[in-house]
């Protein structure tokens, strides 16, 4: 009997301690799933951060919409400077850089203005890009023979940027106004046409 009365309170102990070993382990498998999303969430922000960034070239943020004039000599001095440039993959990389500078001049004149004539700009910066895009895609067989790191890169930078010019373009358009829009969504299909 007295065996019969140990063996049952000893059982009754394991089966508080399973209790307390299963409360423990949801307590801690809940935890642990909540540290796993944590970490999940913080690696996809990363992997999502880095896709918008291309790499090893830096675009410079405009502080203020450039003038007329300023746009002239702008457009002088890229056009000098790809002439200047004889290696097929150097002069890709100066035309996305130029077509990611004018997209944000582009952000950034629908930002500060909604005159009609401030968006007409803003378009008249989008072309500009998408020519520079256009003239990559058109010498892509000269550059995408080069085989080496910056080719590469370059091959990464440029489907970045078809990401970046996405959403810049759905962030522009939301500004531009209803007269403006029809013009504008067909210049945006234009250049999601050539950057496939």
């Amino acid at each position: 009997m007295l065996f019969a009365v140990s063996f049952v309170s000893a059982q009754s102990t394991d089966d508080a301690n399973t209790e307390n070993e299963s409360v423990d382990s949801t307590d801690v498998d809940a935890a642990l799933d909540e540290v796993v999303d944590e970490d999940v969430a913080e690696v996809l922000d990363e992997v999502e951060n880095e896709e918008d960034e291309l790499e090893g070239v830096e675009v410079q943020e405009p502080t203020s919409v450039p003038s007329g004039f300023g746009l002239f000599l702008r457009d002088w001095r890229e056009r000098i400077s790809l002439v200047l440039t004889l290696d097929p993959v150097k002069k890709a990389e100066k035309q996305l850089l130029y077509a990611e500078e004018r997209i944000k001049i582009a952000e950034k004149i629908s930002e500060e203005s909604n005159n009609p004539r401030a968006q007409e700009k803003a378009q008249k910066m989008i072309e500009q890009a998408n020519k520079h895009i256009e003239k990559i895609e058109e010498r892509k067989e000269k550059w995408s023979e080069k085989v080496g790191e910056d080719a590469e890169r370059l091959r990464k930078n440029l489907a970045t940027h078809h990401l970046r010019r996405d959403k810049a373009l759905e962030r522009i358009e939301e500004r531009v106004p209803e007269e403006a829009r029809e013009k504008f969504e067909e210049l945006r299909e234009k250049m999601l046409e050539n950057g496939k």
